[in-house]
């Protein structure tokens, strides 16, 4: 009996259109082999195969001939599992020219029905178990384990004692399959050039963790059917097609290149040409440090709004990727809106890294990524030029002058850090730390990254778990990470050293013990402002920045709820503009409406997040008219903005005078930052108002507003009420007054009532605290090991994309719906937007016509969404929702997802006992005497 034949002769895939093709099982296992190693050759940054060699440039030095060789042989072995009988008795269902033809060879595949139990054993469990019974080392088993995206648990010599029959069928055939399994090892070493699967070494956690991604994504590139084509299900296959069927693969993949920084880093000089003005003090800084670091590691940040932190960290995300041949960078933001807000500026920047050879360029890729990427314009563009449809089928541009792509294979949720470039809401680099099937794919994407992370200090404590797990694994693979905030508490400053530099108990103890005795200087507390912590190896370092920046004094005023207007008559009798940061939306809406009828002759803008897309895109657009760089006294005279905490993230706007709801400190600077901003428009202000001032709203009677004290929790709030001065210096004060707010010296409390009432909040916070962070550890990942088995284990690993983005964040329950009114039968855009024109529901809109539909959302206030009301709710929009989707809207497979809202022709409605109504003034309002709605 001819056992390589017949081990040729057992089947992989079928072909879904096609029923006289297939593939055999040997052709796959040299289809994923090639691409394994055309990913290592041409697409894996040196970054990464460095860590998988070992972590140093003289592992790679050593190791690199003996990795790529295990690459090729996990490929060729990662399938072995389907030389079982069970396998090949259910795909031989579909091919039985191919169940004689064995049977002729001397192999009789039995019906699947059969075997008592055919799902027993799925083809990657009995992959790792037929190569664990031939000595091959636990590291390589383990990953063929997981090729199909989750480890395998509990794996034994019994796993394959008690499912003979799925392995090799009747008894009489046990022989035989063990023939094929040994023939099969040894095509996979002699393919890979490995003598012996001995002289394969022991892998630690993250290589294999590395090594599953990167066989994850060879798999779905040769099991696709475009790249990898099946043959006659007459023919066997015959070697002498390969490499050039490998090359044909991998030539219709046309992946872009890798990102290559310049190796001789950037100075001042090269600073200047790159983003058009020379470095200051923090900037030139921030290039001495990353050039002098001969590890990069961690690099934290901590400077005023506006001096330019986000050039600093582009210009050492470019000089670490030299040092450590990173292929990418991943910038991450708080919201979508920054995410949004900052894309041009990372798109332009990643033009300029575009490697010019010759008179051709090469193309990078580049991805934004939150749940709405794909209805930003800029985003858009991007895609349109790649001549892509809008339902995910994008492919790379064509389009020579275009130095960005984006590109198909990394369109996909799971592949979202694979591109080059990748500027996204921060959740992306938190699902690392999330349990997850495919979970090597992201961290294979942040592996070969730069990473920065803009507003560290707007994470809560649920969040915090996540982020400090994904810079555990970080700084496991050495990814450089720098982390950028201007009001951040010391302890998140530790917390986040310790979580990169994977500090364990003891060597805490053994630093508290240095730092008591002097021995080493406590870079902990710091209260330096500018401040830059950096890890060199496992080095910390610490520099405390003295710019030449002007300062500025903001005196801290008090005012009733009920002498709010009073203050803004008085404040802006001889002109200038105001701005007014309250807690919530309803809020924010309510105190306009008072503000139009008390003060008619004021130009109201009002902001928050309860606007249509456009429609808050606008206003955005018109207050960095009104009050940006290049605003006239005539655009900001007796302008008055109120809104929310969207006000105090990434709008660059000034105001000359403020009032705001109290926040906690870190967050009421933020909000500061917004406060003569730009010494420009000094000479614009009124005289009254040439000083800055800010008026924080008290309650007229209760001790804190009901809805700030649901956001934010009594505890903070009164640190934060004891601690603030009456006059604040920016940026000198922010160190001193985050770092009071949040360290652990109690408040000397007036009378025994507050110091009742602050032991109450402090336990309630500290119970909330605990609660939060116990959540999150339920589903994060664990700290970087060895071993792989029980990674994502006895968790849901089935969460969607969407789902494990809200995994990753403590929200509340929400409803996003898209707004249009009717008119009788017919569904129409509001009056403002595209001239109130019908809606054809009797036709699939175009890609463009379906951007424009999926940016009519908005969040349902939160009133709507709550535990108790939130069925009732989705049930009044099955009629709206039955209404659109009557046409052929519910045969796309995105809008048949989304939930409508209708208004009438006066743009209301009633929905599950509200009235709720929009206007292009306050956005989506509601009345009926509910809680305040969360921004």
């Amino acid at each position: 009996m001819n056992v390589s034949k017949l081990m040729r002769s057992l089947a992989a895939k079928t072909n879904p259109n096609d029923s006289a093709q297939w593939l055999p099982l040997w052709m796959h296992a040299r289809d994923t082999a090639g691409i394994m190693k055309k990913l290592w050759k041409h697409w894996l940054p040196a970054a990464v195969r460095r860590e998988i060699c070992g972590g140093s440039e003289e592992a790679l030095q050593e190791n690199e001939a003996l990795f790529q060789k295990v690459c090729v042989f996990l490929g060729m072995a990662h399938d072995i599992g389907k030389a079982t009988a069970v396998f090949q008795a259910r795909i031989l269902e579909m091919l039985p020219e191919v169940r004689e033809r064995l049977a002729e060879e001397g192999l009789e595949i039995a019906d699947i029905k059969t075997f008592t139990d055919p799902s027993a054993v799925a083809h990657a469990l009995a992959g790792q178990v037929i190569l664990q019974q031939r000595g091959v080392n636990e590291g390589i088993c383990e990953i063929v384990g997981a090729h199909h995206g989750k480890p395998q648990e509990a794996v034994s010599e019994s796993t394959f004692d008690g499912h003979l029959v799925n392995f090799r069928g009747k008894d009489s055939d046990a022989t035989l399959w063990v023939e094929i399994w040994d023939a099969f090892l040894r095509y996979a070493l002699e393919v890979s050039g490995i003598q012996d699967a001995s002289i394969i070494p022991e892998l630690s956690g993250p290589q294999r963790v590395l090594l599953s991604g990167l066989l994850v994504m060879a798999d779905w590139v040769a099991s696709n059917q475009f790249y990898h084509p099946t043959i006659s299900i007459d023919e066997l296959g015959r070697e002498d097609m390969y490499p050039k069927r490998t090359r044909s693969a991998w030539k219709k993949l046309k992946l872009p290149a890798v990102w290559s920084a310049e190796l001789g880093g950037m100075d001042e000089a090269a600073f200047a040409e790159n983003f058009s003005f020379p470095p200051n003090e923090l900037q030139k800084a921030v290039l001495e440090i990353s050039e002098a670091v001969s590890s990069p590691g961690i690099l934290i940040v901590e400077a005023q709004m506006g001096v330019g932190k986000t050039e600093a960290a582009l210009a050492a995300a470019e000089t670490f990727a030299g040092k450590c041949g990173s292929g990418g960078l991943f910038f991450g933001l708080p919201t979508q809106a920054t995410a949004n807000g900052i894309f041009p500026r990372i798109r332009t920047w990643a033009e300029e890294q575009v490697a010019v050879q010759g008179e051709s360029k090469e193309k990078l890729s580049i991805r934004l990524a939150h749940g709405k990427a794909e209805l930003n314009q800029d985003y858009a563009d991007l895609l349109e030029a790649g001549k892509g449809e809008f339902t995910g089928e994008a492919c790379i541009g064509e389009d020579e002058d275009k130095a960005l792509v984006v590109h198909s294979f990394f369109r996909g949720r799971k592949q979202v850090l694979l591109s080059d470039f990748v500027i996204a809401t921060v959740d992306q680099i938190l699902m690392a730390a999330l349990k997850q099937k495919h979970l090597m794919l992201r961290h294979l994407g942040m592996a070969g990254k730069i990473v920065i992370i803009d507003e560290v200090h707007a994470y809560d404590a649920y969040m915090n778990v996540y982020l400090e797990r994904a810079l555990s694994w970080l700084g496991a693979y050495h990814v450089p990470v720098i982390l950028l905030s201007a009001t951040l508490p010391a302890s998140r400053r530790i917390d986040f050293v310790d979580a990169y530099l994977n500090t364990s108990k003891r060597e805490i103890r053994e630093r508290e013990k240095r730092f008591t005795q002097g021995e080493e200087a406590d870079w902990r507390y710091s209260r330096a402002y500018p401040l830059l912590t950096w890890t060199d190896g496992k080095e910390v370092h610490q520099r405390g920045l003295q710019l030449q920046s002007v300062s500025r004094s903001v005196a801290i005023r008090r005012v009733k709820e009920s002498g709010r207007i009073q203050i803004l008559q008085e404040k802006l009798r001889d002109g200038g503009c105001a701005i007014v940061i309250l807690s919530t939306i309803r809020r924010a809406q309510e105190f306009a409406k008072e503000v139009r009828g008390q003060m008619p002759d004021a130009d109201i803008v009002l902001l928050h997040s309860a606007f249509l897309m456009p429609d808050r895109a606008a206003r955005e657009r018109e207050l960095l008219q009104k009050l940006g760089k290049r605003s006239t006294k005539a655009e900001r005279d007796h302008l008055i903005v109120i809104g929310t905490s969207v006000l105090e993230q990434s709008l660059d706007i000034d105001g000359d005078v403020m009032l705001t709801d109290l926040c906690p400190m870190d967050l009421l600077l933020q909000r500061l930052g917004r406060l003569h901003r730009h010494p420009i428009h000094d000479n614009m202000r009124p005289e009254q108002l040439k000083a800055a001032q800010c008026y924080v709203i008290e309650p007229d009677e209760d001790a804190f507003e009901s809805g700030t004290r649901a956001i934010y929790g009594d505890y903070l709030l009164m640190r934060t009420r004891k601690r603030l001065p009456d006059k604040i210096t920016l940026p000198t004060d922010i160190p001193n007054l985050v770092q009071d707010c949040y360290d652990d010296r109690e408040p000397d409390w007036e009378t025994e009532a507050d110091k009742e009432m602050y032991g109450k909040a402090k336990k309630e916070e500290a119970n909330k605290t605990g609660h939060k962070k116990t959540k999150a550890d339920s589903y994060c990942l664990d700290k970087p090991r060895r071993s792989l088995e029980n990674w994502i284990s006895n968790v849901e690993t089935k969460l969607d994309e969407e789902e494990a983005e809200a995994q990753v964040r403590d929200s509340e329950n929400s409803i996003e719906v898209l707004l249009f009114v009717q008119k009788g039968n017919e569904i129409h855009y509001l009056p403002w937007q595209h001239e109130g024109q019908r809606l054809s529901v009797e036709r699939i809109p175009s890609p463009e016509e379906k951007r424009d539909l999926l940016r009519q959302s908005v969040k349902l206030p939160s009133a709507l969404c709550r535990e108790y009301q939130i069925k009732k709710t989705l049930d009044a929009l099955k009629p709206m929702n039955e209404l659109v989707l009557s046409g052929e809207w519910k045969h796309d497979p995105m809008l048949r997802e989304e939930s409508f809202l209708l208004l009438n022709e006066q743009l209301e409605t009633e929905l599950a006992g509200f009235r709720l109504w929009y206007s292009k003034e306050e956005g989506l309002f509601y009345e009926k005497g509910a809680a305040d709605d969360k921004t």
